[in-house]
């Protein structure tokens, strides 16, 4: 199984390709009991997790059912109230009073009517506008009609067809106003008003949920024809081809080394012997800007070979982004041995760097050779100056070639230095290792890798197949 706990034991796992390109995972998991919380009824006993592999990482997403088969009610609600004795009550029919009064005429046609609120009122806006219009403008009355608010005589052929509709809906509103009498007098309604839902049947395929995800993403519709296929096979070997896939960096892993050099300090052996209380507070402030502090005995992600059990210390700067993961080896940051004066536990981390940062506050220059060591690329010195400022030197092997954004001789402000320190960090460790021989990036590795399991699992069948051995 994972390592990562995402396909969890007891869990059903089906796993598909699609377009050669990514890997869908679909888990039923079930849900943890949580012995604070008291049991749910409407909780599912289990929920769906889709895991995506592709070439620049993986993604994990759970999904919750709203709609649960095994916890729903079995009766629906139904659109009347029942009562004690079985019998259904109607909502209440509101009865009107007397019809409305006809609409007063208005006496004086030279006020133009008044916009007024006709729910308030029993006087038909409409109809009084129609008046007035037909004694102030004249003109506006068709040929035979003497006022606007009164119809228009019918055709004899039109007529019959008003005249039994009034008499169709006359009868209609009569058999209504009967069927709504006898149910306010208690008269039992049909049967059917009273008969129960019917209790849905429980899923009974193993994939069920899966499935219904499945289709809930488009996955199972008609265009994904030939586009998604089962990876079938060993299921040990499958899950063990996904671990190392899992395992395969999808990001640039960078670790560099910070060396701190208080006044006066030229050989490497003091050097190595700072530690925390040796440094300066603009050099602190340093420390806490180009890295997040993060705790080694419970960080997960990239650690630069540091050690989780406190033997390099507690504490270390690290940074990440979308395609980066950076960690710093801060030599005041690890224990220092007062019984070694190698500090050789220090050098065996910051010796390994390709990159360094160095920090001087000695008013000689920096010298490159003063930690020795066959890799140290690069090294990034950062002058501290009075107004201010911080002077920048870059020193580089001959096989190094100038990178940036930071170049010797810069000057730069505490504002924008962590920033420009770690992107000078990233492009000076990239062109080392992209030049060494045999590297191969993070993203190229795992493409690899999902190949390798597209072409050994992948199953030959086609979508209808596809549909019928697993669901």
């Amino acid at each position: 199984k994972e390592t990562d706990g995402n396909e969890k034991k007891g869990s059903k796992c089906l796993h598909f390709v699609h377009n050669d390109n990514v890997l869908f995972s679909f888990v039923e998991v079930p849900t943890p009991k949580d012995d604070k919380k008291e049991e749910n009824k409407e909780t599912p006993k289990t929920f769906s997790r889709v895991i995506v592999r592709n070439s620049i990482g993986k993604y994990s997403w759970d999904t919750t059912r709203l709609f649960d088969y095994e916890n729903m009610d079995e009766l629906v609600s139904l659109p009347f109230q029942f009562q004690d004795d079985g019998v259904a009550q109607p909502p209440p029919v509101p009865r009107d009073g007397e019809a409305p009064l006809a609409p007063k005429p208005m006496e004086d046609h030279s006020e133009i009517p008044h916009n007024t609120n006709t729910y308030k009122t029993e006087t038909d806006q409409l109809d009084v506008l129609l008046h007035y219009l037909s004694h102030t403008h004249p003109d506006c009355l068709p040929e035979g009609i003497k006022t606007l608010n009164v119809p228009a005589d019918c055709a004899e052929t039109q007529k019959k067809r008003i005249d039994y509709t009034e008499q169709s809906l006359v009868l209609q509103i009569e058999e209504d106003e009967q069927m709504i009498q006898k149910m306010q007098e208690n008269v039992p309604p049909p049967q059917y008003w009273d008969m129960a839902c019917p209790v849905p049947q429980l899923p009974v395929g193993t994939y069920h949920y899966c499935r219904t995800l499945l289709s809930h993403l488009g996955l199972l519709s008609c265009d994904n024809l030939g586009a998604i296929s089962l990876l079938a096979g060993d299921p040990e070997k499958i899950e063990r081809s996904l671990t190392q896939l899992d395992r395969t960096n999808s990001r640039e892993m960078i670790k560099v080394g910070i060396i701190y050099l208080k006044e006066g300090q030229e050989e490497q052996y003091g050097v190595l012997a700072n530690s925390a209380k040796d440094r300066t507070p603009p050099f602190y402030e340093f420390i806490r800007s180009i890295g997040w502090p993060i705790d080694l005995e419970t960080h997960r992600a990239y650690m630069g070979g540091l050690d989780s059990k406190g033997t390099t210390g507690i504490t270390a700067p690290y940074f990440a982004t979308s395609t980066t993961e950076m960690i710093f080896h801060d030599i005041t940051s690890m224990p220092t041995s007062s019984s070694e004066a190698g500090q050789l536990h220090k050098k065996r981390h910051v010796g390994n760097d390709h990159v360094h940062v160095v920090w001087t506050e000695h008013l000689r220059d920096y010298n490159p050779t003063t930690i020795q060591s066959e890799f140290n690329d690069v090294h990034i010195v950062v002058y501290p100056l009075s107004n201010g400022l911080f002077k920048i030197h870059v020193f580089q092997k001959e096989n190094v070639e100038l990178f940036g954004p930071l170049m010797h001789g810069m000057c730069v402000t505490k504002e924008v230095l962590p920033s420009l320190i770690r992107a000078t960090c990233v492009m000076g460790n990239k062109y080392v290792r992209y030049t060494m021989e045999g590297y191969v990036t993070p993203y190229a590795s795992r493409r690899s890798l999902l190949t390798q399991i597209v072409e050994r699992h992948k199953a030959d069948n086609d979508f209808r197949e596809l549909i019928g051995s697993v669901f």
